[in-house]
């Protein structure tokens, strides 16, 4: 089996169907789907409103639910709150508890990676054994 371990849907014009049109032609049985909270001042706005969803910014949840909620056979959900927010372990508690989400990802944010909140990102990631997929 073939899993492609970070990927993104409405990125660059991939819909869902896309992508597994692009799966199919390359033998890739699943894809992780993952999320970036993206906060308008953490990156460059003009270079990624071209590549994002019009009227989008970064790759949120709802892209991710409604693609593995269409492919659950080819799709694996993933997802990451921004650790700095007071409610990011709840967001991501009620996603893996009510989305299934399995893979923690994509953590991409202007913060050092051993920071007190993504600290306890990680030690939740750890109780419910999610992989942490970490964008440099």
């Amino acid at each position: 089996m073939i899993i492609d371990a970070h990927n993104h849907v409405d990125w660059f014009g991939y819909t869902p169907e896309k992508l597994i049109e692009n799966m199919n032609q390359h033998h890739i049985d699943m894809t992780w789907l993952l999320t970036w909270e993206a906060s308008i001042d953490e990156f460059d706005k003009d270079e990624y409103l071209k590549i994002f969803k019009p009227g989008q910014i970064g790759m949120p949840f709802t892209s991710v639910a409604d693609a593995v909620s269409k492919y659950p056979d080819r799709f694996i959900s993933g997802y990451c709150p921004d650790p700095r927010k007071p409610d990011a372990l709840d967001r991501l508690r009620a996603a893996v508890d009510y989305y299934g989400v399995k893979v923690c990802g994509e953590l991409k944010f202007r913060m050092m990676y051993d920071n007190i909140d993504v600290l306890r990102l990680y030690q939740l990631c750890g109780q419910y054994k999610l992989p942490v997929v970490v964008h440099l």
